[in-house]
């Protein structure tokens, strides 16, 4: 990960995080948020799949999970807008 950031706009407030590495094909978005999923271009490195779909489940819980397109590596963001946040009885 080379990167993080906090943000607030508006009624929603959330994180990013970045990397350099390779990216994530368009293809494999969804999966990548599977138990033991890996793309078939890190087959020959080490892992087990399990990182980013421990992340997404975490993540999930609270807020919505989404992979961005950019030009190089990959951008995860979290986005949970205040209106959804449960509110005192």
């Amino acid at each position: 990960m080379y990167g993080s950031s906090r943000f607030a706009k508006g009624a929603a407030f959330g994180i990013r995080f970045a990397d350099t590495g390779p990216g994530i094909p368009a293809v494999d978005r969804q999966s990548v948020f599977r138990r033991f999923y890996r793309a078939e271009e890190s087959w020959n490195k080490p892992g087990n799949g399990l990182g980013l779909s421990l992340t997404y489940a975490i993540a999930a819980m609270h807020m919505s999970v989404d992979i961005l397109d950019v030009p190089l590596g990959c951008t995860v963001q979290s986005i949970r807008r205040t209106a959804d946040r449960e509110r005192p009885a």
